[in-house]
């Protein structure tokens, strides 16, 4: 074998090393990925939860709050129908709060 072949052997085996690094290293990097979507996904589950735990909170207040200055329970039918009629000024009394 001349050296011009022996040369080609190994930069042929040099670039076989060189491909399967880089195939191992996009394989760490797929599952790299794959972890921090998992982690990016129990994030806003998480958030979401805390949302929702907030939101039945403040429902409950305010339903406790209407109780308790109507003086006890209210039928939610006859209170869908109030509320209605009242949809307009309930939006404007929302924006007039959030200032």
């Amino acid at each position: 074998m001349s050296n011009l072949e022996a040369r080609l052997e190994s930069a042929k085996a040099r670039l076989e090393k060189a491909n399967q690094r880089l195939a191992e290293e996009k394989e760490r990097l797929r599952s790299a990925k794959k972890v921090v979507k998992t982690y990016e996904s129990k994030i806003k589950r998480r958030e979401r939860t805390q949302q929702e735990k907030e939101r039945i909170r403040r429902l409950i207040l305010l339903g406790s709050n209407l109780e308790n200055i109507i003086g006890g329970e209210i039928d939610l039918d006859k209170w869908n129908e109030y509320i209605n009629q009242y949809q307009g000024a309930l939006k404007h009394l929302r924006k007039k709060l959030e200032r």
